[in-house]
């Protein structure tokens, strides 16, 4: 060789050799793709009878060593957590108090006891349940969505929700500022409200055999009702008008992971649907994990069922139930699937798999599946966010064809687009209506300028000066941007 050894580790001691690709071109982790481990979502089909076991969490919102909130972790906004089932994090929280005397305390003090047996840390008792109980919860993750309900955008018969990456304060308060597309689902957002405030007001004096003005034209309203409408019908009027608008503003979507397994057809755990349940290994058993969207049928079931006394709340780390889909034929459309994703509801168990004689098996490899995700959250998180983020993201072509499609169905000469949208909604305007919106603003500036002087103001606004009030942004927000029902 041309250079000696020597020189080789001298020069590598130096660092004038740096033994290593430097435009990373030899990389054995490039050689193949990695994807990140996905959990699929819930499907719903025709007919489908499933078991679901919805995985419950312990977070506490303090230092359990400490039993005081730390500012930078383990507090209210960022409680303690771990990856694991609900039992192995409970049992380390357990052994933490028994060597921390402070946070023990805390744990008795919040669970109004005087004594608690903190020795054994292989066994979760009764004792333990009950001091844990207010920190245990379903294991929830959010996600920012603006939810879009047009086919043209979206390819599909019904509304989906785009993930939007938000950072919020602890007041729930956007940091920094609010996405564009956001902006623009707060101007429809507007629109819809100024539209329910003039329907308000037409029902109103509808009533009182007053004169009204009412430019609407949703078929489902009908103005030969205006004078008889009840509170029912009225809220669902408003239902519909909120439906017109195909851009909704920033919301949570909230998804629960589950473990889903089959049922018979009478709604139990037959012969047939036994070999499911016994597949014990870790993968096998991951194969049933999913993710479920959050509906309030499911927040009203764990709220009952999760209530103190319920005798059937044993199982600490997973809430039992079932999905019974009752339609006997295939769903013919998205709409019939969509309303029948409406209609289902989060059912008792019929059968409860306790009363299996493998339902302690079963429940182990249940638990140890939840554990490969500790100790810590990282892996679950990463898993969970690359699932929900890879199923709708919102690219910047489609945000440019939401913008078309709002300019296309709200005109600019809208009786709905209120002299205040026009002032708060004055950064993303021109973007929407381009060369009208400016136009717009020099008539405004001009019907401004005669009012002044017919009305002997005093002073002449310039041109200037009116398009600045315009713009604005510290204009109070006037009663347009709000909903007052008042119907008998």
């Amino acid at each position: 060789m041309s250079i000696s050894p020597s020189e080789v580790i001298q020069s590598l001691q130096s660092g004038d050799v740096k033994a290593i690709s430097k435009m990373g071109l030899i990389d054995e982790l490039r050689q193949k793709k990695i994807y990140p481990k996905t959990v699929p979502f819930w499907k719903l089909e025709s007919g489908k009878r499933a078991k679901l076991f919805l995985a419950m969490d312990v977070r506490v919102p303090f230092s359990p060593f400490t039993g005081l909130e730390d500012p930078e972790r383990w507090n209210h906004r960022k409680p303690f957590q771990m990856g694991f089932c609900a039992t192995t994090t409970s049992l380390i929280l357990k052994q933490i108090a028994d060597q921390n005397p402070a946070g023990k305390a805390m744990f008795m003090k919040k669970a109004a006891v005087d004594n608690w047996d903190t020795s054994d840390y292989t066994t979760l008792t009764d004792e333990d349940k009950h001091v844990f109980r207010i920190y245990r919860k379903p294991l929830v993750f959010s996600f920012g969505v603006v939810g879009v309900n047009d086919s043209t955008i979206t390819g599909r018969d019904y509304g989906v929700s785009y993930q939007i990456k938000l950072q919020l304060d602890e007041d729930g308060m956007i940091v920094g500022e609010k996405p564009w597309v956001l902006r623009i689902a707060d101007f429809c957002r507007s629109v819809t409200l100024s539209k329910i405030n003039e329907l308000n007001k037409a029902v109103e004096n509808a009533k009182e055999g007053l004169p009204y003005e009412y430019h609407g034209t949703n078929p489902r309203i009908s103005r030969d009702s205006f004078a008889t409408v009840d509170k029912k019908s009225m809220s669902d009027w408003i239902t519909y008008l909120f439906q017109e608008s195909f851009l909704s503003p920033d919301r949570p979507l909230n998804v629960y992971m589950c473990y889903e397994f089959p049922l018979s057809e009478y709604n139990i755990v037959g012969k047939e649907q036994e070999a499911d349940y016994k597949q014990y290994e870790p993968d096998e058993m991951a194969k049933h994990r999913i993710l479920l969207p959050q509906k309030k049928d499911m927040s009203d079931y764990l709220a009952d069922f999760t209530k103190a006394g319920n005798p059937n709340d044993d199982n600490w780390d997973f809430i039992e139930f079932d999905y019974i889909e009752k339609t006997k034929n295939n769903f013919q459309n998205k709409i019939e699937k969509a309303l029948a994703s409406k209609e289902l509801k989060a059912a008792y168990p019929t059968y409860l798999l306790n009363r299996a004689p493998w339902y302690k098996d079963f429940m182990a490899a249940l638990n140890a599946s939840k554990d490969s995700y500790g100790p810590d959250t990282d892996d679950m998180e990463k898993s969970v966010n690359y699932s929900v983020t890879n199923r709708h993201p919102l690219v910047d072509s489609e945000v440019e064809h939401i913008a078309q499609r709002v300019s296309a169905n709200i005109p600019l000469n809208s009786p709905y687009i209120s002299e205040w949208a026009l002032r708060e909604y004055a950064d993303i305007l021109p973007d929407l209506y381009g060369e009208a919106y400016n136009q717009l603003l020099l008539r405004k500036d001009e019907e401004a300028i005669e009012n002044a002087y017919d009305s002997n103001a005093g002073v002449m606004e310039s041109v200037s000066e009116i398009l600045d009030r315009i713009h604005d942004d510290n204009v109070a927000v006037s009663d347009a941007d709000t909903v007052d029902l008042n119907i008998a």
